[in-house]
């Protein structure tokens, strides 16, 4: 009897340990830590036919707190087709962390969606130029075209979509949302 109760218990404990082993199978086939990038600064950069450059940089060093927020103002000609490009800073570290380099790699993942607050005022033309694998589009190049003269705010979202992106903003998370005052002159 004894002999019997044993090989019950090891046959017991041999299916409950492949049981939690195949729980706790990973899966080499897909990446699962599609954490939000942090982001705490963000340069646009134009560059308008002659050269030169106008920039404006939004900050957020503190993201918990609504009131940490600084933006500069861009100043833009009516009629001007800029060259952009935005960049990514993390700067809660020293020095601090690109995250552009990393958005770029992930790109199947990423996309910014450029909007105009209000979105009626149509002073802007913006075009992206950039595309991931797949010719969807990235946008951290694009084209902008002061269209006419007015003022309002730009938006730029970076939303992140790992296995969902279909080139429109809809699916994913946000990883940043600024807004940069404009005037075109």
């Amino acid at each position: 009897m004894f002999q019997f109760e044993s090989k019950k218990k090891m046959m017991a404990a041999a299916l409950l340990s492949g049981l939690f082993f195949q729980s706790c199978k990973h899966d080499d086939d897909h990446d699962h830590n599609h954490e939000n990038e942090l982001i705490t600064t963000v340069k646009i950069h134009l560059v308008p036919p002659g050269g030169g450059m106008v920039m404006a940089t939004w900050k957020d060093l503190t993201p918990n707190e609504p009131s940490g927020v600084m933006a500069d103002s861009l100043l833009l000609d009516s009629g001007v087709n800029y060259t952009g490009r935005i960049e990514l800073l993390d700067e809660t570290v020293s020095p601090a962390k690109d995250r552009t380099a990393e958005v770029k790699a992930e790109a199947d993942e990423h996309l910014f969606v450029y909007k105009q607050i209000p979105a009626n005022s149509a002073l802007l033309n913006i075009g992206i130029t950039d595309t991931d694998s797949k010719g969807r589009p990235l946008g951290i190049t694009f084209t902008l075209k002061g269209e006419k003269k007015g003022a309002a705010v730009l938006r730029a979202i970076l939303r992140h979509q790992p296995g969902t992106k279909d080139g429109t903003e809809g699916p994913g998370d946000t990883d940043v949302d600024v807004q940069i005052p404009f005037k075109v002159k």
